[in-house]
């Protein structure tokens, strides 16, 4: 019979949770932000610090905590714990929660720890001074496109800044600089792939080994078909504007088994939480949860137990056909747990349906449009796209509609297209994040 791990195992699993306690009684002492997140808990830090169910009730910081702050005092808030002449780098989040903004401060020493973190996980990955990296996310004020430059060159690879660039600029860089690294989204790597179809390019003449992604969930399917077309393995990677970060190790987004890869991160950088998303409280072994963060490196702007909204699945230390120490969470299933929408009286949210719709094979990517038809009744389109040798066809989109109709009490217009060069995304944010949902009712 399996027994429950004690709270301490429980937590233990998750990261150096010790650390973060002693770094929260350390900036209780200093920072007006931690204190009041302190006093929502009804908790001083000591109590919390020393005992894991206590931890386990510390108030969240959630994205509304974060902008009230900045608006309290602009423009970094009040969890800003250093002068401004120990500051080396302001950040802004993407922006596409329609939220506002979160503006992160990181000193020198801190991004200096950062980029050794980063540096450990490219390594495993392969990523050497050999390695000519094609950027195409912009290097602006969200921290992705800058982070990603800073911890590539500091492994020694060339990087490549071709996000003002068109498509077919980007292919033609590739092509003369030789590149070895792709990084983008799963929807740009895409795109990219339709317009070297278009142009003629063989994907697989060029010299590139590995493509590393973010920002979407996808399906096995897509990234075994991706790996064949460019002849490249795929990794992925996980972070948000306030440092968190996770990547793929040696074995990819798939390994060669066909299972899924897993995300790891240093247990001693930080302390990432999974919570039932029902219960709230811990998940054992591995299971489905929202992720809670907390950096362990991050005097600038110390930040405890930070609500993410990003529904994974934990893989515990040791799983990992690595052999790595590190806990982890499975590649390419990051799925968004806010944003849900209200139709027909009906609440329906994104993560739901995103599982439906890739457990039911072959589709590489979707859409969903809600709209008010002539008649002012709401209707839900969703576009589909598939694999163009998938099997079974006939009537697929009638199947996936009564599917979700009896999963989620609605009605979907299903459309289908198996042409990845006429398949269109609307993207938001400087990291390109696709928006897979848009509400025009009140357009």
């Amino acid at each position: 019979m399996t027994q429950t791990p004690s709270a301490i195992q429980a937590l233990a699993a998750f990261g150096n949770w010790e650390k973060a306690g002693r770094l929260l009684v350390h900036t209780s002492q200093q920072n007006p932000f931690v204190r009041r997140q302190l006093e929502r808990t009804g908790m001083t830090a000591e109590q919390v610090a020393r005992d894991p169910e206590a931890w386990a009730r510390l108030a969240f910081v959630t994205k509304d905590d974060l902008m009230e702050d900045q608006r309290l005092a602009p423009p970094f808030g009040t969890r800003c714990s250093v002068p401004l002449e120990e500051l080396t780098m302001v950040v802004e989040s993407s922006g596409t929660t329609a939220m506002g903004k979160e503006v992160h401060c990181i000193t020198r020493d801190d991004y200096a720890q950062m980029l050794s973190a980063w540096g450990v996980s490219l390594r495993r990955m392969g990523i050497t001074p050999r390695d000519i990296v094609a950027m195409t996310f912009p290097v602006g004020m969200s921290g992705g496109g800058v982070k990603h430059v800073d911890a590539y060159v500091s492994v020694g690879a060339k990087v490549l800044r071709l996000a003002n660039l068109s498509t077919r600029a980007k292919l033609d860089a590739m092509a003369y600089y030789g590149t070895t690294v792709l990084v983008a989204t799963p929807f740009y790597v895409d795109r990219l792939g339709a317009v070297a179809a278009e142009a003629g390019i063989d994907l697989r003449g060029l010299k590139v080994d590995k493509i590393i992604v973010a920002t979407q969930s996808v399906t096995r399917d897509w990234v075994l078909s991706t790996e064949e077309k460019w002849g490249a393995k795929l990794h992925e990677w996980y972070g948000t504007a306030a440092g968190l970060i996770a990547f793929s190790c040696e074995h990819g987004m798939i390994d060669a088994r066909g299972e899924r890869g897993t995300l790891h991160w240093d247990p001693d950088f930080a302390l990432y939480e999974i919570l039932n998303v029902e219960s709230g409280k811990w998940v054992h072994g591995a299971a489905r949860g929202e992720l809670v963060g907390t950096p362990l490196v991050s005097t600038a702007e110390p930040l405890f137990r930070i609500r993410t909204r990003d529904e994974v699945a934990f893989l515990p230390p040791g799983t990992c056909r690595c052999g790595s120490p590190w806990p982890g969470i499975e590649s390419g299933t990051v799925r968004r747990l806010d944003g849900m929408f209200k139709v027909k009286g009906v609440n329906v949210w994104p993560a739901h349906v995103e599982a439906i719709l890739f457990s039911a094979g072959d589709i590489r990517d979707y859409r969903v449009r809600i709209m008010l038809d002539g008649q002012g009744r709401e209707t839900m389109r969703l576009d589909l796209l598939r694999q163009p040798d998938a099997t079974a066809a006939e009537r697929f989109a009638e199947r996936l509609a009564e599917c979700l109709r009896r999963e989620t009490g609605l009605g979907f217009d299903v459309t289908v297209n198996e042409d990845p060069s006429k398949w269109l995304h609307e993207t938001t944010g400087e990291a390109a994040k696709a928006r897979r949902w848009v509400d025009e009712r009140m357009k």
